[in-house]
């Protein structure tokens, strides 16, 4: 499989630290965001050659088509989440780690219920 790469890398360094900044924030209790990033800041996004999409992409659609893990018939996020964090990895062969943050305050709840 053949990548190319988007954003990230050491040329973004204070952006990076702005964008982190930025999800912390919103990740907190009073606004009750989830963010799932595609990459740390660090590394690159990857897109697949192959599948004419980013590999964070394909993790999300399949996971929410359901490869991940369901409960009830139902994907859940933290299931999401597992998956997405282990078909990235392997579809980037190790290049790419998503990161998922959340307010403590938010429990998993369903997202998506594939027929």
């Amino acid at each position: 499989m053949s990548f190319r790469r988007f954003g990230g890398g050491e040329k973004k360094r204070n952006t990076r630290s702005l964008t982190d900044d930025l999800i912390r924030d919103l990740v907190t209790d009073e606004r009750g965001v989830i963010a799932m990033c595609s990459s740390t800041g660090r590394q690159f996004s990857l897109e697949s050659n192959e599948h004419q999409q980013g590999v964070f992409t394909l993790a999300i659609v399949e996971g929410l088509r359901g490869k991940a893990k369901q409960v009830d018939g139902a994907v859940y996020l933290h299931h999401l989440d597992v998956y997405v964090t282990d078909r990235v990895r392997e579809l980037s062969r190790g290049q790419q780690s998503p990161t998922t943050a959340r307010p403590t305050s938010i429990r998993s709840f369903p997202l998506s219920k594939p027929r």
